[in-house]
């Protein structure tokens, strides 16, 4: 995938793959893994965000606050 989970810098960042890609700091295999991944997440309902490869939600913020209680 290119870095670790919880790795902040611009190589995680999705939406800086195709500078990332042609500065070195990450490779088309990268690349083609994390579309995948996107791709497989999607198609279950998910959404990633433009910072970080690994993170994907079901719901925003606002429905999750609508539908979850916060656990105590």
């Amino acid at each position: 995938m290119g870095t670790d989970f919880d790795y902040f810098g611009y190589p995680a960042y999705p939406d800086r793959e195709a500078q990332m890609l042609k500065e070195g700091k990450i490779n088309q295999l990268q690349v083609d893994n994390r579309e995948l991944l996107r791709e497989v997440m999607k198609g279950a309902g998910f959404k990633g965000i433009g910072s970080e490869w690994w993170h994907f939600n079901a719901f925003s913020r606002k429905i999750a606050r609508e539908k979850f209680e916060i656990v105590k």
